[in-house]
Parts: C-alpha cells; sequence; structure tokens
C-alpha cells in the first residue's frame, strides 16, 4: 500500500523569462510525495506544467492530481495509460516512485555525474528578449565556454532572428 501527499509551490522567476506564448514571471510547481510504509521510506516527484507551452490544462491539472492521490495503488496503470496526455503529472509520479522504489535518497542512477567526477555537457540558453539583449546573451554564453547555444526565437521578425543567427 502506498500513501500520497501533493504540496503545490508556486515560483517566482529570477527575471521575467519571455517565451513564444509570453513573459513568464511565476509558476506553479506540485510536489509528489509518495510513501510506502513497507519501505519505510518517500520517494519525490516534481510536476512543474508551464501554461501555454505545456499540453496540459490549467483548469483539469489539480483535478488529475487528485486521481492519482486516489488512485496510487495502481500506479503501474497510471504510468501506462491514464497519465500519457498529462507529461508534467507523469514525469512527477515516476520519478517519485523511481526514487521510492531507490531508498528516497533523490538518487536514481549511479554514474561519474552523480559521483561528483564528470559534468553533463548541455547548452547554454538565451531566452527571448529584444535582439541586442539576446546578442548580448549569446556572446555571454560563448565566453561562459559553451560551445552549443540555444535561442529561443519566434517573438521578433523572421528576416531579423535570421540575422541574429547569422
Amino acid at each position: 500500500m502506498f500513501s500520497v501527499e501533493i504540496v503545490k509551490k508556486d515560483l517566482d522567476f529570477a527575471f521575467p523569462a519571455e517565451t513564444s506564448r509570453g513573459i513568464l514571471r511565476e509558476k506553479p510547481t506540485w510536489y509528489i510525495s509518495v510513501t510506502a510504509p513497507s519501505l519505510g521510506t518517500t520517494g519525490i516527484g516534481e510536476c512543474s506544467p508551464i501554461w501555454g507551452l505545456s499540453p496540459e490544462k490549467e483548469n483539469q491539472y489539480e483535478h488529475i492530481l487528485h486521481d492519482v492521490k486516489n488512485n496510487i495503488n495502481r500506479f503501474e496503470q497510471l504510468l501506462k495509460q491514464d497519465l500519457l496526455p498529462y507529461p508534467s503529472i507523469y514525469f512527477g509520479l515516476e520519478t517519485a516512485m523511481l526514487d521510492l522504489f531507490k531508498g528516497g535518497k533523490k538518487l536514481f542512477f549511479q554514474n561519474d555525474f552523480t559521483n561528483g567526477k564528470t559534468g553533463i555537457r548541455i547548452n547554454g540558453l538565451v531566452w527571448m528578449n529584444n535582439l541586442d539583449e539576446m546578442y548580448k546573451q549569446a556572446l555571454e554564453k560563448k565566453k561562459q565556454g559553451f560551445t552549443c547555444i540555444k535561442l529561443k526565437v519566434g517573438s521578433h521578425k523572421q528576416d531579423d532572428e535570421i540575422n541574429l543567427l547569422k
């Protein structure tokens, strides 16, 4: 038998983050804690949709989380079928269960990264902004040593964005 606690937190962005759907200043996040008394541990996962970018609907979200809580003992069915249209909830439950079955240590895998021996190569992200600011951000990412720079585009004229990329 499993039990679930779901906690909502409203997170504030460190800076206004511009997307193709508008500017984000804050966003909600839900944490799913799954406890198995027989294992004596709890696993935690995060559900973090971005309204307008995630496929989930804001007015249905907490209802679906309530269904997860009420049906946790059939989590395999939830993950195999029911939650497929809700990727952020799927991710939260999947990571909570993985954490639970790995001992509640917030450590899903043992490898050189989790052991602190290597980093993970990742791209430098340039958020949408005015074109001059995006160019400055890209130069800063290059200066920081990124070999791959990802620019969020779609809020300016296509020709102007192509010129920025050049």
